[in-house]
């Protein structure tokens, strides 16, 4: 992702079904609202079965804890990249999560449109959303992060401009293991579905969309995985990420 292609994407409006990464104030995070589950259906128990997309939803946690992974994976969305471990990641995806989840953190300047936030909390932040060995690069002060600028001298990172990002996705199972939990949300931009103008009207406009609507393509559209860790101190970071029928969708919302 270039320059041009970060500074339009952050400036795209919101519109949220499922998860997204924030408007000012995390607006959209509190609006969230998650699928319901129909309390008749009986929640699997979860066991040493490896789960394949193709075994239907499936939450092996409530409908809050499903939430709460929605949010905590969202600001993940703004630069999303696959890893299998923390190391792997790039500085730009470390940068763009820690500073989307830290949003209402940023000091606004009064005498400009900017905002500023120290280098240590931007730090604090990465560690906690990837665990304790994720870290910058020993050359991130040399790479450009528009609109974010870093500011050596005064150890803060400075966002020049604010904007925000658009997606739609829709939980579809959270597969629990002892410490160990996996999240899959499906992509509701994927042409199957995001190609019919009606289902387009509905994801602009806020409207719910049931698992049940997309089970005759559910298979075929494209899927984020994230898996989630606790550390020592008992605490959840995402540690691992892949796409399942991975697609180069735009994810821009005009």
């Amino acid at each position: 992702m270039k320059r041009i292609w970060i500074y339009i994407l952050l400036t795209a409006t919101v519109l949220l079904v499922g998860c997204s990464t924030k408007p000012e104030g995390n607006e959209s995070l509190k609006d969230y609202q998650p699928p319901t589950v129909d309390e008749e259906v009986e929640i699997p128990v979860a066991d040493d079965t490896p789960y394949k997309i193709e075994d239907g939803p499936r939450f092996d946690v409530s409908q809050g804890e499903t939430d709460n992974l929605v949010r905590f994976v969202s600001p993940f969305n703004t630069y999303p990249q696959e890893f299998e471990d923390a190391a792997e990641l790039s500085d730009e995806t470390l940068i763009f999560t820690a500073a989307t989840a830290l949003d209402s953190e940023f000091i606004v300047d009064d005498l400009s449109e900017s905002s500023t936030l120290s280098l240590d909390m931007l730090n604090l932040k990465i560690r906690e959303l990837f665990g304790p060995n994720a870290a910058l690069s020993a050359d991130y002060l040399q790479k450009d992060y528009s609109p974010y600028v870093i500011d050596k001298e005064s150890g803060q990172i400075v966002r020049e401009s604010y904007g925000t990002i658009g997606g739609f996705y829709l939980p579809y199972a959270v597969i629990a293991k002892e410490d160990v939990c996996t999240l899959y949300l499906i992509d509701l931009m994927d042409p199957l579905f995001f190609s019919d103008e009606e289902n387009q009207r509905r994801l602009y406009e806020g409207e719910k969309i049931e698992l049940d609507e997309i089970e005759e393509i559910s298979s075929e559209l494209k899927y984020n995985i994230y898996t989630l860790k606790k550390d020592d101190n008992g605490r959840m970071f995402l540690a691992a990420f892949k796409y399942e029928n991975f697609k180069n969708i735009d994810h821009l919302v005009y």
